[in-house]
């Protein structure tokens, strides 16, 4: 272990440990950029490809210069993805519509259901579930008590369905709305993500595959090539890579990579 001093080594030392905390920034430094056959990826792109984390850490008014009058492709649908296709609908308008490219459909809802429901996810909520060993008191009042879950389940994605164009776009997730909710992976929607897509300044487009080309994109499903200067992917980072980047020692190093748990090892 190296000890450090106003940014100085100050002395090196083993020590014995219970427990190590890494505090690295897990979600951050190394992007996640999906690898491509040969001759299919952005190597093949005569514009500009980048991570999300990328277009965050531009400053200033750099980012609005980068995007100013170009067609954008942001590639996946999840938080940052949806607020940077937002973003770039807002400046560039109908002109140079964005384009938003995902492989899955998720529940989206807004800020004010999004603290509705957690706020709701407390002691009360969780006697609704039936916990086999929890024994029979607790049995008995989640069974009376499950309807309420099942009405979470049915009115939570009829009322999104019933607010928003959800059909109409094929936004509809193939899983059930309170699948999501207890996964705590809601994403909230800016207001006015579909008001955007309505004027035609944000573009949806589902696929399950997708290549690099001279000019833009190959997508599956679509019978000519989506134009764009830009491809922005907000796919994530390689935590994994980078935790166990921290380790010299092989045996830690797989510890970490072939760990199932998503955050504590």
């Amino acid at each position: 272990m190296e000890h450090h001093c106003e940014g100085h080594l100050s002395s090196t030392g083993d020590e014995s440990l219970d427990f190590v905390i890494l505090c690295i920034g897990k979600y951050s430094d190394l992007p996640n950029i999906p690898d491509f056959p040969i001759n299919r990826g952005p190597e093949m792109f005569d514009g500009k490809v980048l991570n999300s984390m990328e277009y965050a850490a531009m400053v200033g008014d750099e980012a609005s210069e980068f995007i100013k009058e170009k067609k954008v492709t942001v590639i996946r649908l999840r938080k940052s993805a949806v607020d940077i296709a937002v973003e770039v609908a807002t400046k560039n308008g109908v002109g140079h519509p964005c384009s938003l490219l995902f492989r899955r459909v998720h529940w989206l809802v807004l800020e004010h259901w999004n603290k509705f429901t957690f706020r709701n996810l407390n002691r009360f909520s969780q006697l609704m579930i039936d916990r086999p060993s929890e024994g029979f008191f607790v049995w008995l009042l989640a069974f009376p008590l499950s309807p309420l879950l099942l009405d979470v389940h049915k009115n939570g994605g009829e009322y999104l369905r019933g607010t928003w164009p959800l059909k109409k776009y094929k936004m509809v997730p193939d899983h059930p709305f309170l699948k999501q909710i207890v996964s705590c992976m809601s994403l909230v929607l800016p207001g006015n993500f579909y008001d955007k897509v309505r004027e035609g300044s944000l573009v949806l487009k589902k696929s399950q595959s997708l290549s690099f080309c001279k000019n833009g994109l190959v997508v599956d499903g679509e019978d000519s090539v989506v134009e764009t200067d830009i491809v922005i992917f907000a796919t994530g980072y390689k935590s994994d890579e980078k935790l166990s980047n921290v380790f010299t020692s092989t045996f830690f190093r797989n510890r970490i990579t072939e760990s199932s748990a998503p955050f504590y090892r």
